[in-house]
């Protein structure tokens, strides 16, 4: 896929440095939302819980690596730390390599290229070994420049997005249920009947986020085992059931979490527009055509969200004349006005 000139000319790190904002403005959100709690817990005059710092965060000495960090997209660097470690341990990585691996812990490496040098150097050459290995350095890395634990993701169970904090969209876990069909009249009803309790839940877990109470929380509990465990007279209706419940635990992380929303619509919103591009026109057929493809759908949705035109940012930023169109970063943070 061939690009203008005009369309490099837009700054490489336009990107990066939205990414950045999200994760700095998520970041000054979490600390207001504890800086509150400790306020009400102060008021109430109950004892606050000490904070522990996850695993080795921040404290590993760093050790020489092959070369100096980078950034894409915030860092490009590979680090070998207590975290890398223990994301490799949870993906199933073999004890043998993990030993390997752990000998060199607090190792840093300038990039992918350093980091596949390394591993061949210790004999690690298997894809699926070398992928959950690289997996675990990338985490080592955003642990390493102050990743924000405390962060939830919000997924449809895919299994790409189980890590750290993770929880579930109770409109794709409904969708399992609500995809059968009954074949008498006893599993209509009995499905019907248990569409009806789930959205009753989902309707106490909004009033839970207004308002979290522990007797609202152990309610909520309560009323969720007795949901997903119930026998029906519809076989297909129970294994759906007891799949959901088995979820438990990242389904109702939002009574730990109130701050969370229920579902991940909006992050569906976001990419509708790639979604349908790629049923018509499939997928790039570069790497470069795919990091254009997800700059410029990254910058569009990110206009549209600022209230500026994305036609007249293109204009703004390929004109070569001064800048009308604030600098993005500056709008989401919220310290410029909104272009009119």
């Amino acid at each position: 896929m061939s690009v203008s000139k005009k369309i490099n000319q837009i700054p490489d790190d336009e990107k990066s440095a939205l990414v950045l904002s999200l994760i700095e403005i998520i970041q000054f959100q979490q600390e207001t939302i504890q800086a509150l709690k400790d306020e009400v817990a102060r008021l109430k005059g109950t004892n606050q819980k000490p904070k522990v710092p996850p695993s080795n965060l921040g404290k590993t000495k760093k050790k020489k690596g092959k070369g100096k960090k980078g950034k894409q997209a915030g860092y490009k660097d590979c680090v070998l730390n207590v975290d890398a470690l223990a994301y490799m341990a949870d993906r199933g990585l073999p004890k043998k390599i993990l030993r390997s691996l752990a000998e060199h812990e607090n190792t840093f490496l300038a990039d992918e290229e350093a980091w596949s040098g390394f591993l061949k150097d210790l004999g690690i050459t298997g894809p699926r070994h070398v992928q959950i290995a690289a997996e675990g350095a990338l985490v080592g890395s955003l642990m390493e420049h102050g990743f924000n634990v405390d962060l939830v993701i919000i997924s449809d169970d895919a299994g790409q997005f189980n890590v750290f904090l993770h929880a579930l969209c109770w409109i794709h876990a409904e969708r399992s249920v609500n995809k059968l069909t009954g074949f008498n009249e006893k599993q209509r009803r009995a499905l019907e009947n248990k569409k009806s309790e789930i959205w009753k839940l989902c309707e106490k877990l909004k009033k839970y986020k207004d308002n979290p109470t522990k007797l609202r929380k152990s309610f909520i509990e309560k009323r969720f085992d007795e949901i997903f465990l119930e026998k029906t007279d519809f076989a297909t209706l129970n294994e759906a059931l007891r799949r959901i419940h088995a979820n438990k635990d990242e389904l109702l992380l939002v009574l730990k979490r109130p701050d969370i929303p229920l579902h991940n619509n909006l992050s569906e919103s976001d990419i509708r527009d790639y979604v349908k591009k790629r049923k018509i026109s499939g997928s790039t057929r570069s790497p470069t055509g795919r990091k254009c493809r997800d700059t410029f759908a990254s910058l569009k949705k990110t206009c549209r969200k600022q209230g500026v035109s994305f036609w007249e940012y293109l204009m703004d930023r390929l004109g070569g004349a001064k800048r009308r169109v604030p600098y993005l970063p500056d709008l989401i943070r919220g310290v410029c006005p909104k272009a009119s």
